[in-house]
């Protein structure tokens, strides 16, 4: 599997950070309505603050919550612009035996 190409410059440009590798098993602990995480192309984001503000409502964001949703997103037709916004919440990135998304 590979990185949209904006969304591969975005994260590229992300790593000058030096975000934490975060597993999927400490993304699972964060699944709740006050601290909901979710996977996007190997990216962990804190998408605690979107979910009230979110068009399609929150139940549909919490079915993701504490897990990989890439699928779920790539499926309801989001583009990778949508990422640049969550941008500012993104909080590290899954270590590498775990990404599916090998092209940072």
């Amino acid at each position: 599997l590979t990185l949209p190409q904006a969304l591969l410059r975005s994260h590229s440009s992300i790593l000058d950070r030096k975000l934490p590798c975060i597993t999927l098993q400490q993304v699972s602990e964060h699944d709740s309505l006050t601290d909901c995480w979710v996977v996007l192309y190997d990216g962990v984001y804190d998408i605690t603050h979107f979910l009230m503000q979110h068009p399609g409502g929150e139940a549909v964001l919490l079915e993701s919550a504490g897990r990989d949703a890439t699928f779920v997103f790539q499926s309801a037709g989001h583009n990778e612009q949508i990422l640049t916004f969550l941008d500012p919440h993104l909080k590290g990135f899954l270590p590498d035996e775990e990404q599916m998304f090998k092209n940072k």
